[in-house]
């Protein structure tokens, strides 16, 4: 039974036959205007990432977004997780437009109501401090960049399990962040710790695990160690064909 129904069975009692049936009109008014806003901020979130997906006009898709946001914002306040959602998707515009100090602080939005909802250990949480994390890789801001991707490793690790593909791709993060540090030798561990989760769950020949196997190739490479990184390149090659 829905709430306004639950509602309508309560005050029954106490409403007259005449003002029961003006009752009834007005909260089933209410609900269809409800529900269709909904529908409304659902469609502007749908238009939105289409728009995006196909790259052809994303200020046109962040006024979209920024339309849906404030529709859910009104329909189901500002600390739910759709909003958060429509948070996220405008500051992923905002970093595909350049725009990281923006991205950055809506980001940071999102993650607070996931924080106030969910707690600091669930895996959307992870998520959001992923989504940070992965901006702050771009703004250059890399040792914040690690801070972040090692909370959603921990995370990721503690509720999902260290064989989980959510906790290969922090690992995977990791390593990339470090390989732009400079610092190969903690890169290469973390990409091989990726690999091998990718390896089990997904299997050799998946791409995902090609792409691990290449990165690593690619390390072994900088680091000198010309044998080993022929041998993942052989690995992916073989496995790709």
């Amino acid at each position: 039974m829905y709430s306004w129904q639950i509602h309508l069975h309560a005050t029954l009692v106490f409403l007259p036959r005449q003002s029961f049936v003006v009752f009834v009109q007005k909260d089933h008014h209410r609900h269809r205007h409800h529900h269709r806003d909904i529908k409304l901020a659902d469609t502007y979130h749908d238009i939105a990432s289409l728009l995006t997906e196909i790259g052809d006009d994303l200020e046109e898709a962040l006024d979209m977004h920024q339309q849906s946001l404030a529709m859910r914002k009104r329909i189901f306040g500002k600390n739910h997780l759709q909003t958060a959602h429509s948070y996220d998707c405008i500051a992923r515009l905002y970093d595909e437009m350049g725009d990281f100090e923006k991205s950055l602080a809506i980001h940071q939005k999102g993650l607070s109501i996931r924080q106030q909802l969910l707690g600091e250990t669930h895996p959307d949480t992870a998520a959001s401090y992923t989504n940070i994390a992965l901006v702050l890789q771009q703004d250059g801001d890399l040792d914040t960049s690690l801070e972040y991707h090692f909370k959603s490793l921990h995370v990721r690790e503690q509720m999902l399990g260290k064989d989980h593909l959510e906790t290969a791709s922090s690992y995977g993060h990791i390593g990339a962040v470090q390989l732009e540090k400079g610092d190969l030798e903690s890169s290469l561990q973390m990409h091989l710790k990726c690999l091998a989760i990718r390896g089990k769950n997904l299997g050799e020949d998946h791409p995902s695990t090609l792409t691990s196997y290449n990165i690593l190739a690619s390390i072994l490479y900088k680091m000198g160690d010309f044998e080993k990184s022929l041998e993942m390149q052989r690995k992916g090659s073989i496995h790709a064909g």
